[in-house]
């Protein structure tokens, strides 16, 4: 079987894969975003949290275009780690706080037995809240309060609240 020789644009421009949107660039947005105060304000935080603990407490992860994550920061307490992550979407950038919970991590052979049997999937991820911000700023104190909520295992009590413009929409999940 012979493959014809397309160009890759031609090829997703067969399968419409390809954006039509003129006049707005994920790629200038995030790169925006990745040299933005609010991203060099999150890592200071976070270093500085691992600094005071003596440990890492907040691991920090950063993903490559085109994934719409630019970074998340994860913290973990027994079989469940929370993860606060920030995605960009669209033109404004957004806070998701997600739990993801290992069910298999037991030390009982029978008990992980019985979830392989059952295909119990060995990881659940809960999407607890989310806001989109204010373009690519936000105050000190409200990136503090993020990592607030993220360090007390999302409770509500340290939910973040951050101004929000008329036509910004944050959705708010918890149980």
């Amino acid at each position: 079987m012979k493959m014809a020789n397309t160009s890759l644009k031609n090829f997703l421009d067969e399968r419409h894969l390809t954006s039509k949107k003129p006049g707005f660039s994920i790629v200038r947005a995030r790169q925006r975003l990745e040299q933005s105060e609010l991203l060099k304000s999150m890592r200071e935080i976070c270093a500085s949290i691992n600094t005071q603990a003596g440990a890492v407490v907040v691991d920090e992860h950063h993903y490559l275009p085109p994934e719409p994550v630019v970074s998340s920061f994860a913290f973990s307490k027994g079989h469940t780690e929370y993860v606060m992550r920030l995605e960009l979407w669209g033109r404004r950038p957004s806070l998701v706080f997600v739990t993801r919970k290992w069910r298999d991590a037991s030390a009982n052979r029978f008990l992980r037995w019985i979830y392989r049997l059952a295909e119990v999937e060995p990881l659940s991820i809960n999407f607890k809240y989310s806001c989109e911000l204010e373009g690519d700023t936000a105050s000190l104190e409200e990136i503090e309060q993020c990592f607030h909520f993220l360090l007390s295992g999302l409770n509500r009590r340290y939910m973040p609240s951050f101004r929000i413009s008329k036509d910004s929409t944050g959705s708010v999940a918890l149980p």
